[in-house]
């Protein structure tokens, strides 16, 4: 019989953060598939289960580039998936293992595609994690959303329509904020909104930090792992 696939969300960056069923999974599968951004990068994900699993003689190393380019991520995507579906095929159990949530702006949501593919009859258990969005908000004690409130969640901001999503909804969570600030924060500006946003960066890690007061944030200061929360009252 062919393996399982476990996608295991892992959480923002704190270990602690990691459910009792993720422990459960990354205990229990044969091998343990790592993301990672290169060979020779770090990976978060690991970094976080690695304080609280035994992954020794249990990683497989699956490296996807930082890249924009299409096929590039095509080919990446099922390359690991090929490498993946030998070790299910052998009957041996996986966990792929994602920073937050594995079915929100994840990896895993391709490498599933992929695998499927090869696979049709894959057997697969998603296990969920804290997202940054869930984990950002309670770093704040800022409430997402409350009584009839309705939330946008964006990851590539399109200038044309960015204006009516902040006037049709109650609050805004930008991820990707790096490649998004600069359009966001004149939206903010001209809407009177800037007192309206936090930008949390890092959340969960040594290096986590709020930041209010927008005029003092340059686009090219802002790290990869920051988003933005804008709400109508003020946060």
């Amino acid at each position: 019989m062919n393996g399982k696939l476990y996608g295991v969300g892992v959480g923002p960056g704190d270990p602690e953060l990691l459910t009792l069923k993720a422990v459960r999974v990354l205990n229990q599968v044969d091998y343990i598939c790592v993301p990672q951004a290169g060979k020779d990068k770090e990976s978060l994900a690991f970094s976080i289960i690695n304080q609280e699993i035994d992954c020794t003689g249990r990683i497989i190393k699956l490296s996807f580039p930082m890249t924009s380019k299409q096929p590039d991520l095509n080919q990446a995507w099922d390359n690991a998936a090929m490498k993946m579906s030998r070790e299910l095929k052998e009957g041996k159990d996986l966990a792929f293992i994602t920073i937050g949530d594995p079915l929100l702006y994840s990896t895993y949501i391709y490498i599933l595609n992929s695998l499927n593919k090869l696979m049709p009859a894959l057997r697969v258990e998603t296990v969920p994690g804290i997202s940054s969005i869930n984990a950002c908000t309670a770093s704040c004690n800022l409430p997402l959303a409350e009584k009839d409130e309705n939330i946008a969640i964006l990851s590539k901001v399109d200038e044309n329509e960015l204006e009516d999503i902040f006037n049709i909804f109650d609050n805004v969570v930008v991820m990707k904020l790096s490649r998004n600030y600069q359009q966001v924060y004149e939206l903010l500006e001209r809407m009177e909104l800037k007192d309206n946003a936090v930008v949390i960066s890092s959340c969960g890690l040594a290096r986590e930090i709020h930041i209010r007061g927008l005029d003092s944030l340059k686009a090219d200061e802002i790290e990869y792992l920051s988003l933005l929360i804008s709400k109508q009252g003020v946060v």
